[in-house]
C-alpha cells in the first residue's frame, strides 16, 4: 500500500482519552494503536493481520498495525486518540473551513507506505 488517503479521526471501542491512560486492563486488550482500513482498501492491498504502515502527513509521521473496517468508505483510514502521543492528533491539525472560517479536524490526506518484514 503506497499511495494518498483520507484521514478521519475515530474511537476505540476500549479506549477513552486521558482515562485509559490509567487502566491497565484496557492496554492489555489494546495495547497499541491500529490504523482501521476501509474494506475495499484492505483487500486492494491484500492486507494480512498484523500487517504495519508508515502513515505520514505534514504535520508527523508513525508506524501503525492495520486491521479492516467493514463500516468506512473506500480510500479511507481511521485512527482513534486514544494512545497518548501516538493518536490521530500527532497526524491532524486544525484547518479552517472556507465558508464559516471554523476550525476543523476532518479530511486531512496522509500518504502511507506499507512496512516490509
Amino acid at each position: 500500500m503506497e499511495g494518498v488517503i483520507h484521514l478521519r479521526q475515530g474511537s476505540s471501542l476500549f479506549h477513552w482519552d486521558s482515562i485509559s491512560q490509567k487502566c491497565p486492563i484496557l492496554h492489555t486488550l489494546e495495547p497499541e494503536p491500529v490504523l482501521r482500513v476501509s474494506s475495499a482498501t484492505y483487500k486492494e492491498y491484500r492486507f494480512e493481520e498484523g500487517d504495519k504502515v508508515v502513515v505520514t502527513s505534514p504535520v508527523g509521521s508513525m508506524e501503525l498495525r492495520v486491521a479492516e473496517d467493514r463500516f468506512l468508505e473506500s480510500n479511507t483510514v481511521m485512527l482513534d486518540n486514544s494512545h497518548a502521543s501516538r493518536g490521530v492528533f500527532s497526524l491532524m491539525g486544525y484547518t479552517l473551513d472556507t465558508v464559516t472560517k471554523t476550525p476543523g479536524l476532518d479530511g486531512w490526506n496522509v500518504r502511507t507506505k506499507r512496512v516490509t518484514p
